[in-house]
């Protein structure tokens, strides 16, 4: 059975595992947008995560059928400098990323969390 290529939205996208995950979906012949923020490059969209309103308007524009988040503040020594800016990374985005993508009305949005650590 042939399956269409569905459309995948990586958060974290600039990242080791994000640029792997790109990589490996765009392989598989899925098509892939990619999602930054600080190293937001060529061929990424830059979108600030912990701005709730433009994960919102991002997932209605893309409209992918999967949602893949790997970003993530991994390093231990920003976490422990940074502990609000990082529960807000690590935590209520992911929390925030999925409520919007179970909201989706089409019943064919997914979401699959890959924690950094």
């Amino acid at each position: 059975m042939c399956h269409p290529a569905s459309r995948v939205l990586v958060t974290g996208a600039s990242g080791l595992l994000g640029r792997a995950v790109c990589s490996v979906m765009r392989g598989a012949g899925h098509v892939v947008t990619g999602v930054a923020f600080s190293r937001a490059g060529p061929g990424l969209i830059k979108c600030d995560l912990t701005d709730q309103e433009a994960v919102r308007l991002l997932i209605e524009k893309e409209k992918p059928n999967f949602i893949i988040h790997t970003a993530a503040e991994r390093f231990p020594d920003v976490v422990e400098s940074k502990y609000e800016e990082t529960r807000l990374l690590n935590i209520q985005t992911a929390a925030h990323i999925a409520s919007v993508a179970r909201k989706d009305k089409d019943g064919k949005k997914q979401l699959q969390l890959l924690p950094s650590n």
